[in-house]
């Protein structure tokens, strides 16, 4: 600020001595009073047009009119007035569900080609889900739809009501027919108003029991393999479907008439089973009661199923007494050598009692995927 007002010192001084130096020169006329106002307003702009940007403080006021700033409007993204159109999803068809349906879960008994003798009785049982949207009533009745009526009568009483959703087993008494062969008998429900319905997407299919009448069949006094379903199966996590899903790792169970063992075809009913994967995994099956009478043995077969190679398995035969004791019948170790252990046991020791068998399968090693096996013809026989 002192270097400033000196410089502004020496420029008023200049200023003023070229004054007086040009009033002595003048011949002519008396030189004019210098207006010191006039001299300070020069140097003002001397100075203003010198000084850097920033505005110095400096004792003299200039007075100036500014150059007002021009304030520039951002530009922006013009926002569209318009409303957007919202975009419907395509309408969808709710399929209408109809009153009466139903689907067909599983055989609880009497798997579809069993062998039967000539004029052996057994009882069908099949396990049904109400699949429509109505409530079927103890007054449904099932009828007799096609094929051969091997019951004593064409058509029963439902008997229990059943909710959308429910399911119920469906139990009929049939006897075998006094000739041989392959024999279908095909039933339906009937609602109250006389509606026939049957299985299947549009209802159509009747349920339905499929035997084959031979010489040589077994007349069994209980068939376990005929009877797989009626029993509750477990394993270390608890109980399982019937018939099982044979994929997976949780272990299964389910009756058939037709596979590859490992010692070679059979198309006699059995049980396919195998443990759920773990180091302590088993397979068991606790069946219904059942009086045992003198003469009864417990008779079949027990192995490998074909292509599991590194089968390792051990198969129980056990009883649950009527306070809810087990007790251990006899065991078998079987590996995929080709062979097969034959099961033949004299029951006499339990003849007057009621008991529930319990058949069990455990694995013996780590190979789970192989721990395939079978139970050929469980059965109880009394010659």
């Amino acid at each position: 600020m002192k270097e400033h007002k000196t410089h502004y010192n020496r420029i008023v001084l200049s200023l003023i001595l070229a004054l007086l130096l040009g009033a002595c020169r003048g011949q002519s006329a008396a030189a004019p009073t210098p207006d010191m106002a006039v001299i300070a307003t020069s140097v003002a702009a001397t100075l203003q047009a010198q000084a850097p940007s920033a505005t110095p403080t400096s004792e003299f006021t200039a007075t100036a009119t500014a150059t007002p700033t021009e304030t520039a409007t951002p530009t922006q993204t013009p926002t569209s007035t318009s409303t957007p159109t919202a975009t419907r999803p395509p309408a969808t068809n709710t399929p209408t569900v109809a009153c009466n349906q139903a689907s067909f879960i599983a055989d609880v008994t009497i798997p579809d080609g069993m062998r039967v003798s000539k004029n052996e009785t057994f009882t069908k049982i099949w396990r049904v889900r109400n699949s429509g949207s109505c409530t079927w009533s103890a007054n449904y009745t099932v009828v007799f739809n096609s094929g051969s009526n091997l019951a004593s009568t064409s058509s029963f009483k439902l008997g229990s009501e059943v909710k959308p959703g429910g399911t119920i087993d469906i139990s009929i008494t049939m006897t075998a027919p006094n000739s041989n062969g392959t024999v279908q008998s095909g039933w339906n429900l009937r609602s109250e108003n006389g509606t026939n319905f049957g299985v299947g997407a549009n209802g159509g299919v009747p349920f339905f029991a499929k035997v084959v009448v031979t010489d040589s069949a077994l007349n069994s006094k209980y068939n376990f393999a005929a009877n797989v379903c009626s029993a509750t199966w477990f394993n270390n996590n608890g109980t399982l479907p019937c018939p099982g899903d044979t994929s997976g790792s949780k272990g299964y169970v389910r009756a058939s008439t037709s596979a590859e063992l490992e010692h070679g075809y059979e198309d006699e009913l059995m049980l396919l089973l195998r443990p759920n994967h773990a180091s302590n995994g088993y397979i068991e099956g606790i069946f219904t009661s059942y009086l045992v009478k003198t003469g009864d043995r417990f008779i079949g077969r027990v192995g490998c199923q074909a292509n599991s190679k590194d089968c390792h398995l051990r198969f129980v035969v056990l009883y649950q007494d009527s306070n809810g004791n087990r007790h251990q019948i006899e065991d078998w170790t079987q590996f995929a050598d080709g062979s097969t252990a034959l099961i033949n046991i004299d029951l006499n020791s339990l003849a007057g009692s009621t008991v529930r068998f319990i058949l069990r399968v455990e694995v013996l090693n780590s190979d789970y995927a192989d721990a395939n096996g079978f139970w050929l013809l469980p059965a109880i026989q009394n010659p």
